[in-house]
């Protein structure tokens, strides 16, 4: 079933930099290059506030930079390894990402976990493809799974590292559809396109997505799923050795 969409903007792309006052500036590693598979602002500013999070010991007070709009940014709880060690050079200390419109390889509404993962680990390997510099391609697809015989909606996350071509996976929680969502589901519709006619708004799923409709804006997408992503950058930021290979 094919659902047509608008055209997606185009790239774009934020730069979180060291503040040029710092007096350690100059000892600085480089960039660290995310390559994100949508252009959706909800789940690219998801990307940029879950980097500026788990590294912000390696990003003190800057700017983030968006479309050549420049604004305040800094700190959040700092990341540690275990081990002392430094996943894929992580702790580098300007992160940039690259926001990259490709297709995710599957059905627009995925109905089950194992194809909404699958959208989400094609959407990072194409970023990858589409950033050749990119050091880190990230994938984040929403869609519809069931449990015993009630249906979920959820977020699948997936983080592929280009030189060691380690991956990550993670997902956001799960909220239940309704009967009367899913009918126009089975209809043919797809959950964002039956959000805007039920709420009234336009792009729900790049502002706060069914998830912030249906909590009354209490558990936006955005924030649902920066968790997925976290538990996708695990791999990277727990010690190898120790516990995954």
């Amino acid at each position: 079933r094919q659902i047509n969409r608008p055209p997606p903007p185009p790239t774009t792309s934020v730069v979180i930099t060291p503040n040029p006052t710092d007096h350690n500036s100059s000892l600085r590693c480089g960039i660290m290059k995310w390559a994100v598979g949508t252009t959706n602002k909800t789940k690219v500013d998801c990307v940029s506030e879950v980097v500026k999070r788990v590294f912000a010991d390696s990003l003190p007070i800057g700017s983030c930079v968006v479309n050549g709009v420049a604004t305040e940014t800094g700190g959040g709880a700092s990341s540690a390894r275990d081990d002392g060690g430094d996943a894929s050079g992580l702790q580098r200390q300007s992160h940039e990402i690259i926001a990259v419109a490709v297709p995710s390889g599957v059905s627009a509404q995925p109905m089950t976990a194992e194809e909404t993962r699958l959208g989400a680990r094609n959407r990072a390997t194409a970023a990858l493809e589409a950033v050749p510099d990119a050091d880190f391609g990230v994938g984040l697809e929403g869609g519809i799974e069931t449990v015993g015989t009630d249906f979920f909606e959820c977020g699948w996350m997936c983080v592929v590292h280009r030189g060691t071509g380690r991956v990550g996976y993670g997902s956001s929680g799960r909220f239940q559809m309704s009967e009367k969502l899913m009918s126009q589901v089975r209809a043919g519709k797809e959950l964002a396109e039956i959000m805007d006619h039920l709420s009234g708004e336009t792009q729900v799923r790049s502002r706060q997505g069914a998830m912030g409709i249906l909590t009354a804006g209490n558990l936006g997408r955005k924030d649902a799923y920066a968790h997925g992503l976290i538990f996708a950058l695990a791999p990277f930021l727990s010690s190898p050795t120790t516990y995954w290979d």
